[in-house]
């Protein structure tokens, strides 16, 4: 009984830590967390196999929306069982019993009866102890419902919005979109306070990227649906033309300054505990300084030559 009393109240801990706490708190054994692990690496395994394109691309962006279905499961198993254990021994103590229940596939059944409220009336509580009992796992599982049906809206709005505003991010050209072009597009004259105006709006993004996957720490998740668009992709080109903003005359230190910031603060906020040294061993076996310098004088040239100072 205590065995499933561990259970159920270890469950009901990590759905309310992973659905309802802004500020989550993933630990080693949580079984949200072992799950997610485990359902990556086989999905991963399985994607790796399959050709470079759109069908590894296809299998790789069901894995977010899987992975709810998978914890859902997990949960309401984990309560069925659990609560099954206690019923089990409650029908073993004195002065409590179930009618109906003879071992513990009979216990496991009756908690699935009570957990859905299906109440099909061939086990029923006898006594006053069980009868309690099966109020709070019948709550339990309106609870899990309810909760699962006020996340999912949340998760798939905020996902909306994400894309909603990369569909905006555009240059004009049929060409693969690089920083230097979007800064020019955004600007076709050399205005400066239409280009900090643009990044304004963008700063916004940014900032409920870093709510709503803070938030939501399963947006992170989410692929984007779209071909050839990423939010990834989409917020390291946002970052790159804002610092190129920083050695524009007159927009320096607004608003491109500070979509740097909320980038970098989202950055942080998501590689939270993640090794990336062999990122940056990449970044420090780089071209060296000399291409870094040949790349800034041609970004240089190519905003001068457009009518920036």
């Amino acid at each position: 009984m205590f065995l499933g009393l561990i259970a159920v109240v270890a469950v009901l801990a990590d759905m309310v830590n992973t659905l309802v706490t802004t500020n989550t708190a993933a630990g080693r054994w949580w079984l949200s967390r072992r799950i997610t692990r485990l359902a990556w690496r086989s999905i991963r395994a399985l994607a790796l196999r399959l050709p470079a394109g759109r069908a590894r691309e296809t299998l790789l962006a069901s894995f977010a929306p899987l992975l709810v279905l998978l914890l859902l499961m997990a949960w309401v198993t984990q309560q069925i069982l659990g609560f099954g254990l206690i019923w089990w021994g409650v029908d073993h103590l004195d002065g409590a019993n179930i009618s109906g229940v003879s071992g513990m596939l009979d216990a496991i059944y009756y908690s699935g009866v009570v957990f859905f409220t299906v109440g099909f009336g061939e086990v029923v509580p006898a006594t006053a102890v069980p009868r309690f009992g099966a109020l709070v796992e019948a709550f339990s599982g309106v609870l899990t419902t309810a909760l699962v049906i006020g996340y999912l809206p949340a998760l798939y709005g905020a996902y909306s919005e994400r894309e909603r505003k990369l569909m905006t991010l555009d240059d004009g050209s049929e060409l693969r979109i690089t920083p230097t072009n979007l800064v020019m597009a955004w600007s076709p004259d050399a205005d400066v306070d239409a280009l900090v105006e643009r990044f304004e709006d963008w700063e916004e993004w940014v900032s409920k990227i870093l709510e709503t996957h803070s938030t939501f720490p399963m947006l992170t998740l989410f692929r984007s649906h779209h071909d050839g668009q990423s939010w990834i992709t989409g917020l390291g080109l946002i970052a790159d033309a804002s610092l190129h903003c920083q050695i524009i005359k007159g927009a320096e230190n607004r608003a491109p300054y500070f979509v740097l910031r909320r980038a970098v603060r989202l950055l942080q906020e998501l590689t939270d505990g993640v090794d990336l040294s062999e990122y940056r061993q990449r970044i420090d076996a780089g071209g060296g300084d000399n291409e870094a310098v040949d790349l800034f004088r041609a970004l240089y040239d190519g905003l001068v030559d457009h009518g920036f100072d």
